[in-house]
This record gives structure tokens, sequence and C-alpha cells, in this order.
């Protein structure tokens, strides 16, 4: 045998094994996405035995008595408070109305407003004033002149404008009513100094 086969020699030559190190850490570097709660289709931790917070309303543990109601938005809250104001303005209207059904005719808006309409009432000052009304069911006033000639030039031109431009129809029938397919518009005599 020879001296380079001995089995002393050749352990010799041999590397030692290299000692074996662990590829993992002690300690994680980044959160750990489940924090010690349980692995796939498990719900929270050790100890905490609520369940999820939110079910579903097919489960049969589902109690809609302890669901909370949601906040309500700006908007829906504005709503509210304009749906309450408009209620409570509309109730005290009528009562309003139910109270001036009581009163005197002359002691009322309403009443006053619908005997200046009519044309009929007399000036205390025997001095009148011409009125433009536009508008058939709820009429506004959309001038006032201290003559009848005035009031209607001012509603013979705008009516022939119109006419022109617009091809409305605008027709007067009968006398200081001017009517056409989409509007009216009357002059009216309004006394200064009204006797109600």
């Amino acid at each position: 045998m020879a001296a380079t086969d001995s089995p002393a020699k050749a352990t010799a030559e041999e590397p030692a094994p290299l000692p074996r190190k662990d590829h993992h850490s002690a300690q994680a570097k980044c959160h750990v996405k489940k924090d010690g709660a349980g692995g796939k289709f498990t719900y929270g931790k050790v100890g905490v035995e609520d369940g999820p917070s939110v079910l579903d309303k097919g489960d049969p543990n589902y109690d809609s008595e302890a669901e909370e109601e949601p906040p309500k938005s700006k908007s829906a809250e504005k709503r509210e408070v304009k749906q309450a104001a408009t209620a409570a303005a509309a109730a005290a209207a009528a009562a309003v109305l139910e109270g001036a059904d009581k009163l005197p005719p002359t002691t009322t808006f309403e009443s006053m407003g619908q005997q200046l309409y009519s044309c009929k009432v007399m000036s205390e000052s025997n001095e009148y004033v011409w009125v433009i009304f536009q508008g058939e069911t709820a009429p506004r006033i959309v001038g006032t002149y201290s003559t009848k000639e005035k009031a209607r030039a001012k509603v013979e031109a705008i009516t022939s404008k119109e006419n022109e431009a617009l091809k409305v129809g605008w027709k007067e029938e009968p006398e200081d009513t001017w009517t056409c397919k989409c509007d009216q518009v009357r002059i009216a005599q309004y006394p200064v100094d009204p006797k109600l």
C-alpha cells in the first residue's frame, strides 16, 4: 500500500464540513399579516370570540335590530330640515287662512287683492294708475303707468316685437287683454287710496 493511500492521510486532507447556517432570522423584518390570528378561513385571534364585525343578512346569527343606522349625509340632513320647515310653513299658512275667514273682508290681504283685481274699487282721491299684469292663473305686475295710453303703448310695442321675432301670435281679445298660445297680458285700472 502506498503512503498516499493511507486512510489517516485521506481524512486529514478532506476539508471540514462547514457549519450549518440558519437562513431564517430570529426576528421578522416586516409586519406579519395574520398577527397570530390563525390561518386561511379562520377569524380573529385566540381569546377573541366576537367573530367578524359584519354579518351577512343571510347568516342565521344576523340580528337586524343590533345593526346601527348609518350616519346621514349633510345633504340628507339639509333636505330633512327643509322639509320640516316647509311643513311648518304650510301648517302656519293653513291656520292663518282658517282664521282669515272669520275676519271682515277688508282686513285681509287676500280679500283686498281680490277686490283690486276685479277693477271695481273706487279711489278716495279720485286718482288711478294703470297696471300691466302678465299670466292668467297667478298674474304678476310687470308695469305701472300714470295713463292708460302709456300702458297700451308699452304692451303693443312688446307684443308686436314678440310677434315678429318669435311668431307667438299675440291678439287683443277682449279690449285691454292680449293672449297668445303661451301667455296672457292684461291692463287694469288700479285706484290710489282705494275705498275697500
